[in-house]
């Protein structure tokens, strides 16, 4: 059988940030007969930097749809682009609903992800985008979660405040949901195969418990202390457990630093359902 361990030893990177690239160049080989050599990047940024489908459509010929709504990263990106023929590429941003979603702009670029790859990357609703992939039915999606959530906690923002995004345990749930299997993991991606694939080609499902890379939490400081980061959204903190009184009040004027001084993330409070939600999967705020 393929595990997680399998595809953590194919690790590699040419452009990707934490060995994407050989993770998906070795299950593309392995899935040839049922791969449609097309690819999406929801949250393309410049074409190159941390890219997982750049060597795709640039050295394999493959046809991409590639999706950033930052206007700098897309001047970029189309400078990249430019004279790639099976290359989309389109400044907008993604939605779960409406004229935004995966399907509408996969008709706006004419292309089918039928059996073909998806990465979605934007570090904010990914989860609610996944939750619509088996309408456009790649055979492999990646999907970057917030690994700053221990990998058996089950969260995920609601839709009415982005906050802490996801873990890789609510997109586990999703994917089942969708039909696709959880099969590996980076430290910041999670990795699904559809499920008529599984048995076909000897891939091992795994619970996010499992396939969570635990000793390379370093790798963007993400060891996971009583404090949960979001990570780009909020100084706001969320713990593990109830705080002593020193940490909380630690933990605040933290955030309130790194807003008010350092300029990082925004110090935002959580509106009410997001409060439920973070105390539902058992956190503490």
């Amino acid at each position: 059988m393929i595990n997680y361990k399998t595809l953590r030893s194919v690790e590699k990177n040419v452009t990707s940030q934490y060995g994407e690239d050989g993770i998906i160049e070795f299950l593309v080989e392995l899935m040839k007969e049922d791969i449609n050599r097309v690819c999406l990047e929801v949250g393309a940024g410049d074409g190159v930097t941390n890219s997982n489908v750049y060597t795709l459509w640039r050295e394999k010929d493959w046809g991409a749809l590639l999706i950033d709504a930052n206007p700098e990263r897309f001047a970029k990106l189309k400078n990249v682009t430019n004279g790639a023929k099976k290359v989309v590429a389109i400044n907008d941003c993604i939605g779960y609903e409406g004229e935004k979603t995966i399907e509408n702009h996969c008709k706006r670029g004419n292309i089918s992800l039928e059996h073909g790859l998806v990465i979605i990357d934007i570090d904010s609703i990914d989860c609610y985008i996944f939750e619509g992939i088996s309408k456009v039915n790649p055979a492999i999606c990646i999907v970057e979660y917030n690994n700053h959530i221990p990998p058996w906690i089950d969260y995920q923002d609601t839709k009415s405040q982005m906050f802490l995004r996801c873990s890789i345990k609510a997109l586990e749930r999703i994917g089942s949901v969708q039909g696709y299997k959880l099969i590996g993991a980076t430290i910041t991606n999670a990795i699904f195969v559809r499920g008529d694939l599984i048995k076909k080609y000897a891939l091992e499902p795994n619970g996010a418990e499992i396939v969570y890379p635990y000793e390379r939490e370093h790798a963007n400081h993400s060891i996971w202390s009583s404090y949960i980061a979001s990570q780009l959204i909020t100084s706001y903190p969320v713990f593990l457990w109830r705080p002593n009184g020193i940490d909380f009040i630690f933990f605040h004027l933290r955030g309130l630093y790194r807003a008010l001084i350092l300029r990082k993330e925004p110090y935002v409070r959580p509106n009410r359902n997001t409060v439920e939600a973070v105390r539902k999967a058992g956190l503490w705020i």
